[in-house]
């Protein structure tokens, strides 16, 4: 099976001809007509409800009581355009590995090059990981295991044997460390400071380098693994569907679970209520959302990515200590981000980069004490 060989940035670069036209709410009926995705009938007896979900792009929501239910995308702007059709190759190549793959993801229905849009099966009543873990003090073990299983699926269908070969790209939290131009027109004030922290802590750029400059082409990798992605759905919402494949791309299977495991230590960050009379010492024993409420949840992740993937043992350390550090970078790629939107720096997004910057440098003793999962005598790779 043929895997997709250029990553979102090299997509973008080559640029989109043209500006199709934009797919207006008033059209989408008409559009999923011509192009034989819902019938003449339903428009008829009135069994088709269009719904406007747009943000960054245009997306729509068709939905039919009797018929499939549908998403349309269409991205807008030359950037837009390239994710989209991104987004779009990479659902149907990942449409054609099969059942094990297929069956966390949105039907494929159709790409419309011409157009730029892409048809999506609706994930009807579906419920985003971030609304079911909720506020709770103790994270749901049967999403994490589900989420692990997904990404391990994934990766193990579409992994690379062999040497792994440097892509000459990396996603935006690998950049974090020496950001492009953009950040200083574009970015906020808290986010420029969230980049100086980098900058000024000593190790903190060197780590990050080292991850980018051995970011290779080992497997499939969805690179934007967030709660807002991981849709649980159908009976009882117990199946798991990962969305959102703008970026996907031939790279580091290690980011997308490091990802995964670095939302659960981000939510516990979030959750510590932080003063300037609180000695970081004790942010563990404060913290609304304790550590050891989601450790469970972290580690039935994990342990369900390595069973799908089928890790040997003597693997699995050296892959864990990677995962580590990848997800130290996702937590400060999500300071950043959550920067962006912030008047200034808050303590929880300092503390977001310490322990970004801990779990980078000691990635062992995270492995063991921050994510709970104990490797007796294994030495980091």
């Amino acid at each position: 099976m043929a895997v997709q060989e250029l990553p979102l940035a090299a997509a973008a670069a080559r640029g989109v001809a043209g500006t199709p036209a934009p797919l207006l709410h008033a059209d989408v009926a008409g559009y999923a007509l011509e192009h034989g995705l819902v019938t003449a009938a339903q428009i008829a007896r009135g069994d088709l409800r269009v719904r406007n979900l747009s943000s960054r792009n245009r997306v729509y929501a068709l939905e039919s009581r009797e018929g499939s239910s549908l998403l349309l995308k269409q991205g807008v702007g030359q950037m837009g355009a390239a994710m989209i059709a991104n987004e779009a190759r990479a659902y149907a190549m990942l449409d054609a590995l099969g059942p094990g793959v297929r069956r966390h993801l949105p039907a494929w229905r159709s790409w419309d090059e011409g157009r730029g849009i892409v048809a999506l099966g609706l994930l009807s009543g579906a419920r985003s990981l971030r609304t079911v873990h909720g506020r709770g003090q103790r994270a749901p073990l049967g999403p994490a295991r589900s989420l692990g299983r997904a990404l391990g699926r994934l990766h193990r269908a579409t992994m690379r044997h062999g040497a792994a070969r440097p892509t000459g790209w990396a996603p935006a939290g690998l950049q974090l460390h020496r950001p492009g131009v953009e950040l200083l027109r574009e970015g906020s004030a808290a986010a420029v400071e969230v980049v100086k922290i980098i900058q000024r802590t000593p190790g903190f750029s060197e780590h990050i380098e080292d991850l980018r400059r051995g970011w290779c082409a080992r497997a499939f990798v969805h690179v934007d693994v967030k709660w807002d992605n991981c849709l649980m759905w159908g009976s009882e919402h117990r199946r798991l569907a990962l969305v959102d494949w703008e970026a996907a791309c031939l790279g580091e299977p290690c980011w997308d679970i490091g990802s995964a495991l670095g939302h659960y230590l981000s939510a516990w960050v979030f959750s510590v209520p932080v003063t300037g009379r609180t000695p970081p010492e004790r942010f563990a024993a404060i913290a609304q959302r304790p550590l050891s409420g989601l450790q469970p949840a972290i580690r039935a992740c994990w342990e369900s990515y390595v069973g799908a993937l089928g890790l040997s043992r003597s693997s699995t350390p050296a892959w864990l200590f990677r995962t580590v550090r990848f997800a130290a970078v996702r937590l400060a790629l999500t300071a950043f981000e959550a920067a962006q939107a912030s008047p200034q720096l808050t303590a929880p997004l300092v503390l977001h980069m310490q322990l970004a910057f801990n779990m980078l440098e000691r990635p062992h003793e995270a492995a063991v004490h921050l994510l709970g999962l104990p490797l007796e005598g294994a030495e980091p790779a």
